[in-house]
């Protein structure tokens, strides 16, 4: 899963992007990874491959917003919360 070209140069941006999202999504792709082993009967590698890429989208959110330590702005939680639906296009738009 990891050697996948386009899975690794994603992983890749998102780590130079904000190191804190890609060391989180390494974790919920190991959770997930063996949690689907354990109760799924389907495409568990389908399922740890988007536990892997669940935050990709947040390579489209300004580092400054990812690293912000005070309250967000309503702009700025928008921002936050639409890095599924960015995230989703990033994806569609490499075939996954």
């Amino acid at each position: 899963m990891l050697q996948n070209p386009q899975t690794k140069k994603l992983l890749m941006k998102l780590y130079h992007h904000d190191e804190h999202t890609f060391t989180h999504s390494i974790d919920v792709f190991i959770l997930g990874y063996f949690t689907g082993k354990k109760v799924l009967k389907g495409d568990v590698e389908a399922f740890a491959i988007g536990c892997l890429l669940h935050d990709i989208g947040k390579l489209q959110i300004p580092h400054h917003i990812l690293k912000k330590q005070t309250k967000l702005t309503g702009y700025e939680y928008e921002m936050i919360q639409n890095h599924t639906k960015k995230g989703q296009a990033i994806l569609l738009e490499k075939d996954y």
